[in-house]
């Protein structure tokens, strides 16, 4: 055999034992769905891909399934989720672990886990015990709600609900299954509208100041809102940030969100290094009683809290 043609063989060989097929990669985070007034949910699998890939296959070619046989490339969820999710309360596990498996052209496959909350909120399964939980937000300085500001309630480090609140105190309401009694909940708050609010020169000419120990920030939130590289420091390169926002070239700063709410009731321990503060309310339930939570909300950029 010429050597030419024997290692165009071997490269040939190499290249089909070096074949991995399709890489799964999912969602790591738990997604909820909600069942409809028929007590049924319908979700496609590919809802669950968060970038797989193969090393012959397009990614707009490759299949996805809940099943090993490519069956169920969507399927309709019942009722009955919500009994298994009540029978795995001791294990707090409150959501079904399932799997993901990729298919490529040449039906090689590769899987990943996959976490699915089911949530009756129009209490259409009669067979699942269901509590009420109500949660009491308020926000204590004043604040603009014309964009809402979106509340993410976690159990057990799963997400529950998400719920919009639209003033400075909101009663929520939503539904968990019977694991709730000593399950740690969690309450975060997202607002990423509204960039230049209360943002001015003014408070880059006191971050300057800060910066050049002119005058130092006493307060924990003036500290907060002048870190909007998240440097945990304050420094000539979050006035850049602030002036590049107030100038238009960025519509947001690129290392935060636009806004932060801080848990009221933290005590700082060391005001002038507040960075610590926890951008949650965290409490483990006990009961049925509403549960009152408190936020401060922090506008990045606006060191005197201008903003509404």
């Amino acid at each position: 055999m010429k050597p030419l043609l024997f290692f165009i063989l071997l490269l040939r060989s190499l290249s089909a034992y070096c074949q991995t097929g399709p890489i799964a990669i999912c969602a790591k985070d738990t997604l909820v769905y909600y069942f409809n007034s028929s007590g049924a949910v319908e979700i496609n699998a590919k809802d669950f891909d968060r970038g797989s890939y193969d090393d012959k296959t397009p990614s707009e070619k490759l299949k996805f399934s809940f099943d090993r046989e490519r069956k169920d490339t969507s399927k309709i969820f019942t009722c009955v989720e919500l009994f298994y999710q009540r029978n795995l309360c001791n294990q707090y596990t409150t959501e079904r672990e399932k799997k993901l498996y990729v298919f490529d052209e040449d039906n090689q496959l590769d899987s990943c886990d996959i976490h699915i909350y089911f949530e009756d909120t129009l209490l259409v399964c009669p067979f699942v015990e269901q509590h009420s939980i109500r949660i009491n937000i308020s926000i204590q300085n004043q604040f603009d709600f014309t964009e809402p500001i979106e509340a993410n309630i976690y159990m057990n480090n799963k997400l529950v609900s998400t719920k919009s609140i639209k003033n400075n105190n909101s009663l929520v309401n939503f539904y968990v299954n019977n694991c709730y009694i000593d399950s740690t909940f969690r309450v975060e708050l997202i607002k990423n509208g509204d960039p230049i609010n209360g943002v001015t020169s003014s408070d880059v000419k006191s971050i300057k100041n800060h910066v050049l120990g002119k005058q130092i920030f006493t307060n924990p939130y003036a500290i907060l809102a002048a870190d909007v590289n998240e440097s945990k420091n304050i420094t000539a390169a979050d006035v850049k940030d602030i002036r590049l926002l107030i100038n238009g070239n960025i519509t947001r700063f690129p290392k935060t969100s636009n806004w932060k709410f801080i848990d009221a009731d933290y005590k700082f321990s060391d005001p002038s290094y507040p960075y610590d503060a926890p951008n949650y309310v965290e409490w483990i339930q006990k009961n049925e009683n509403t549960k009152y939570v408190n936020f401060i909300a922090i506008k990045m950029g606006d060191v005197n809290m201008t903003s509404r």
